[in-house]
């Protein structure tokens, strides 16, 4: 088996044309988590291709009812059990086939192993090799389907993703998978699992210096000397905020002080503050601050 395969990151093996992707910076000993949502709107699309065999897992959270026959390596396996709001596991070292019957919606998470190395703040920790969920099973799983619903929005417009978000996500997912279907990364982190000082001024005088620009959840723990998975546990403890809402704020107070201190329209402020365009800052402004921008100016600008 080679490298990370591309085409099953962006599940390209389905031949579906509604197929949108985003990919994490690298989570872990060089690994990056995949995150498609695949939609076929039709009945009876069949047989989908082979996938690459690969040192990797396919995470599937299916969004709506659906009815499939599914092989490992050749050999038919049941599918029990209700499929919507539920997730199965795949292991891509094995070769699977699948036909699928009905339409069907879901939300994928390309995980290769090699990720998991990176989530144990002790390098020395266990490494994960294989995942204890049986062929077919539909779990029921909260976790994953509240992360994969909370990135439908991120799926719907990739160019107005959230890089920090989509990071925290996918790795939050595969720290859950290790933990819960895997081989637990549990080390005790020094320090009770808190940033340094100089780590905590570090990550955010970077995440400052680039609120209008798309920082990596990587290159903050890189910063700080950490693995990714320590690095985002030991901020969210520090701040009780994980990093990217912690960007989310300082960008709406750089927000506030310039609609405040300028005459700069409100586009124009989006732009300065890192949102894609002025309805992007409205939406999160006003989940943040309860008001729009343009009442906030009326309110506060002293001009």
């Amino acid at each position: 088996m080679g490298g990370i395969s591309a085409r099953n990151r962006h599940m390209q093996h389905f031949r579906v044309d509604d197929t949108r992707t985003i990919v994490t910076t690298q989570l872990g000993g060089g690994g990056s988590v995949g995150i498609s949502r695949v939609r076929c709107d039709f009945d009876g699309l069949g047989m989908v291709a082979d996938h690459e065999l690969e040192e990797a897992f396919l995470i599937s959270l299916q969004l709506q009812r659906m009815q499939a026959e599914l092989w490992l390596d050749g050999r038919h396996v049941p599918v029990p059990g209700r499929s919507d709001g539920r997730t199965t596991i795949h292991d891509l070292r094995w070769r699977w086939h699948a036909d699928f019957h009905t339409r069907f919606d879901s939300v994928n998470f390309h995980v290769p192993r090699i990720v998991f190395e990176g989530l144990a703040p002790d390098p020395r920790g266990r490494e994960v090799t294989r995942l204890n969920a049986t062929p077919g099973d539909c779990i029921d799983d909260d976790v994953v389907r509240g992360l994969a619903l909370a990135l439908l929005s991120a799926l719907a417009a990739p160019e107005q993703a959230n890089a920090l978000f989509v990071d925290h996500v996918g790795c939050a997912l595969a720290a859950h998978i290790a933990d819960a279907y895997g081989e637990a990364l549990r080390t005790v982190v020094p320090g009770k699992g808190r940033l340094a000082g100089w780590q905590e001024r570090r990550a955010k005088e970077m995440i400052d210096a680039n609120l209008n620009g798309d920082i990596r959840l990587e290159a903050l723990a890189a910063a700080c000397r950490l693995s990714v998975g320590h690095f985002a546990r030991a901020f969210r403890k520090t701040t009780g905020l994980p990093p990217h809402r912690w960007l989310m704020r300082r960008r709406i107070e750089r927000a506030k002080d310039l609609l405040q201190r300028t005459r700069l329209s409100i586009a124009d402020v989006a732009l300065q503050c890192g949102f894609s365009d002025q309805s992007h800052l409205t939406r999160v402004f006003e989940r943040m601050a309860g008001t729009t921008p343009a009442v906030w100016r009326r309110e506060y600008r002293p001009f």
